[in-house]
Order: structure tokens, then sequence, then C-alpha cells
């Protein structure tokens, strides 16, 4: 017995998946407009106990996603999430309507507990991601619970296992979301062993995985210092013979400072040979006439593939190894109904045809997951605890053409922020921390004279436990003086801001 999880786009699907599976619920995820019949016949009259709907990034108000209706024949437990809900509400007679709200965490309140909401979670934070809002229910649905900005946030028919709910129970900035799943569960009716992912298991089934696809051929790996390569750099260490395993950092001059140190440094540890291939000349000059974000992206994600070709040319290997995880394929719009949020170099920026196989056995993965991983690998912290760095580096930090100069800039002042947050013990709650040069003028005043600033930065600091939600970060308000004062005096910029967006509705990056 599982529990289906129609994917209608959602980037969060396969946190419902994770909550379920860590729970020990069998789950399977597949494409929203799947048959019920079709999946019906494979896995047996009686082998499905519910299903799930998830969000998606389209409307239920116009033509997006075609779910079945024969689920509802089926006469299982059903639980729609923020789409899902909509398109719920919508079959059993339900008004949908798009409103002005749309992005923020809420307080709930039970208006009637029952299986899936009990009276305890009255008053938690549940995290809002939607612009269509149920404005009037139709008589079949019994509201159980609303929020300030929606009436009925939560339903349930009235004599069906049919429930929906507007928020988002699978992310972690929903205080009781992972309650609601386990509720829904049971509803079901199906075994619930909770297994949690374990990074032992992980290991011990993707060693065998690894060298039964690349059986005695050469792998080598693009390595960026990052927990994500730098894992994947240990766990292929394990499963490769010392001779099949190269490493390569490619230098495009959009790094860290300290990036070629970590690189060389990690391999020498884990006794994996190395190389350096500088490639800034190449990457700078591309870059240097484009200004779109997305475009930038493709291009970083063009010029590194062509890199890795010549490398593995060079070296004569087959495979090309990279830390892509899963929130590199959602954002890049890797599901068939997902939106692209922004391109990821390594998965969107990726040329369709490849002259080498490629190799990504953390695709699944989430962040925290990855340094559990690195952490029983046994990597030190400096890679393990290293906070979140985008691949296309400082490209997608400086708004603009991207020149050697302005990215100089922009890799001082995010070092600036990062030290005076470690200064005042402030690291470890600090999931990515950086600066953002804009192109943008304000008046300034040095003595008694009028300055015209051509640049401004905003700092962006949050806190997160996957990068699939972010909150700014409230805790480094008394670091912001220091920084402000530090940016304004060792850069040429004369103008700082915070940004205190969270994620939803914004991105962690800027680009």
């Amino acid at each position: 017995m599982r529990i289906v999880i129609l994917d209608c786009g959602s980037q969060y699907t396969q946190l419902i998946r994770r909550v379920l599976d860590e729970s020990g619920v069998a789950t399977s995820v597949v494409d929203g407009d799947v048959f019920a019949d079709e999946l019906a016949a494979r896995y047996g009259t009686n082998g499905i106990a519910g299903v799930v709907i998830s969000g998606g990034s389209g409307s239920i108000t116009g033509d997006y996603v075609q779910i079945d209706p024969a689920w509802l024949q089926l006469n299982i437990p059903m639980l729609g999430i923020c789409f899902g809900y909509q398109w719920l509400a919508q079959k059993f007679g339900s008004t949908v309507s798009t409103t002005s709200h749309g992005f923020a965490g809420e307080r709930l309140a039970v208006l009637r507990a029952n299986q899936l909401i009990s009276s305890s979670q009255d008053g938690t934070t549940v995290w809002m991601s939607h612009r269509d809002s149920v404005t009037s229910l139709g008589s079949e649905l019994v509201p159980i619970a609303c929020t300030p900005e929606s009436t009925v946030a939560a339903f349930q028919h009235e004599s069906l296992a049919v429930y929906g709910v507007q928020f988002h129970p699978e992310v972690s900035h929903s205080d009781i979301g992972a309650e609601i799943l386990r509720a829904f569960a049971k509803i079901c009716e199906v075994s619930m062993r909770p297994t949690p992912w374990s990074p032992e298991k992980f290991v011990d089934e993707t060693i065998p995985q690894l060298r039964g696809a690349v059986g005695s051929d050469r792998v080598l790996l693009a390595l960026s210092g990052g927990v994500d390569s730098s894992s994947l750099c240990a766990l292929l260490a394990r499963a490769m013979q010392p001779d099949q395993l190269l490493a390569v950092y490619i230098d495009s001059g959009l790094m860290q400072e300290e990036t070629s140190k970590l690189t060389s440094e990690l391999c020498k540890r884990l006794g994996v040979s190395y190389v350096e291939w500088d490639a800034a000349t190449r990457f700078f000059s591309a870059l240097n006439v484009v200004k779109d974000p997305t475009e930038k992206c493709l291009v970083v994600g063009k010029i590194f593939a062509s890199e890795l070709t010549a490398v593995a040319q060079l070296h004569n290997c087959r495979f090309v190894a990279q830390g892509t995880i899963w929130s590199d394929v959602i954002e890049s719009g890797g599901t068939k109904f997902s939106s692209q949020i922004k391109p990821h170099h390594n998965v969107a920026g990726m040329p369709e045809v490849l002259s080498f196989e490629l190799l990504e056995p953390l695709r699944s993965l989430f962040k925290d997951q990855v340094r559990q991983l690195a952490s029983h690998l046994g990597l030190p912290k400096e890679y393990s605890a290293r906070r979140v760095f985008p691949g296309p580096g400082f490209a997608i930090r400086v708004k603009g053409l991207v020149t050697p100069k302005k990215v100089a800039v922009v890799r001082r002042a995010s070092q600036i922020v990062e030290e005076v947050l470690d200064q005042q013990g402030l690291g470890p709650s600090i999931w990515m921390a950086f600066a953002v040069l804009l192109e943008v003028d304000s008046l300034g005043v040095q003595g008694d004279h009028r300055v015209e600033n051509r640049w401004a930065l905003v700092v962006r600091i949050v806190e997160s436990t996957n990068s699939m939600t972010a909150r700014f970060s409230r805790s480094a308000y008394g670091a912001l003086e220091e920084i402000a004062s530090r940016l304004v005096h060792e850069t040429v910029v004369g103008r700082v801001v915070y940004d205190i967006t969270d994620k939803p509705p914004a991105t962690i990056e800027w680009e």
C-alpha cells in the first residue's frame, strides 16, 4: 500500500515525499496528469491507499495541469495542497478566484478539529505561497481552519475522506506541517515504520551503483569547493580506483578567493588526482556583453560544459561527475509542470547533447542531506558546514555587465559580510550571507562635498535548512552597523541596504 503524490509542478513536491518516506510510508511521485486507471493497474486495486495533489506554479483558473477527475471515483483518501486544494475545492462546487494576497507565514486558527488538523495546532505558523484562493466554499465542504488572510485555509468533505490545505505543510517554515502529512497517512491506514534517510544507507546503496555504471572507465569530477561537489569527491574516492578519478577546478575568475586552496587541499586529503584549469579570460569575455540574468547563467553553463569537455578529452575521461542536487533541478524547471525559477548553470545551462556521460548521484538529495553525507564521509567542517555559494559565482551577484573590477568589489564585500557575522558568533545560524552589487545612482556626502555614488551594495543574509524556503535573518540586525561601516570604508561603494525579503516571494540570490 502506498500514497501516490501527483506532481503538479510545485518546487516542494519532493519535500512531501521526503516527510512521508521518513515516516515509513511508501510513496510514488508521478506527473499530475497521469490517468487514475493507469496507476490502479500498475499498483493493483488495493495498492493505492491515498492521493496527495501537490501545489504548482500555474493557476487553477487557467489551462494548467489537467488532473484526471477519475481519481475522485476511487473512493480513497485525498489531500490537496495549494493548487491541489484549489482543484479539489473547484470539483466540489467552490469558487476559486485570483487575489492580491500571495506569500507569507500566517497564524493558523483551527475552526474544527478533525483527523487531519488537531486543536493543539491552533496558533501555529503555516507557510502560504499562492495567488488563488477559495472565495466561496461548495456545500459539501466544511471549513476546518483559517488564517488572517484566508477565510478557508483548510477544508474537509462532509462525508468523504477528502481534505484540502491552502498552505504548504511540507516546508520547514510550517510549524506543524509534518504532523499534518503524518495524520493524512494515518487516515489512509498505511503502515508507518519510520525510516529516516541516512547517509550510511545512501553510501551503501550508491557506491555499487556507481561502480556498475562506470566499470573500468575514467571519471572527471567538476570540483568547486562547495559542500555538494566536495561530498561527491569523497564519495567517488571511495567508489573508484585511484587511477579512475580526476578532479578539476575550472577557475572562472568568478569564485571566492579561497576556492583554489580548498579544492587542492581536499584532493590531497582524499588522495584524488587534481588539476586546475584557467578559463577566467573566456568567462569574462563572454559575460562582458551580457546583462540579462537568465542569459548569464546560460552563458556560464555553456562555457563550463565546453571547458569540462576539453579537460575530459585531454585526460580520456568517459564520464563527468557534478554535484547537482534537487534544488538545482527543480528551480531550473526540471519536472514536467514546474516553471523555471532560474536556470542553474549545471542543469538548464548544460547543452542538450554532451560529448561525455554525466554522473549526478546526489541529484535527489536536499542540501541538509548533503551536509549529513559530508560529515559521514569524514569531511572537516570547512567543507561540510561551508555556506552555500552559487555555481555561476559572482556573475549573478553583479547587476548588469560583469567585469573583473565589479567582481573584485562584490567579492571583497561578501568577505566583509561573512567576517563580521563570524566575529560576532552568528555564523552557525546563517545559511547564506553575501553582497550584491547594483548599478544605481545615489547622492552622498563626504566632509562638506557632494558625492554622486554610481554603485550600491545590497546585503543579503538568510536562514534556511535546505534552500527551498528561507527567511531573511533577524538575528543579524546587531551586525548590520559594523557591516555597513566596513563596506563603505573598505570598498568604493557609498550606499548599503539590507534585503528583508523571505523566499518566497524572493529567491535567495538576486539573479
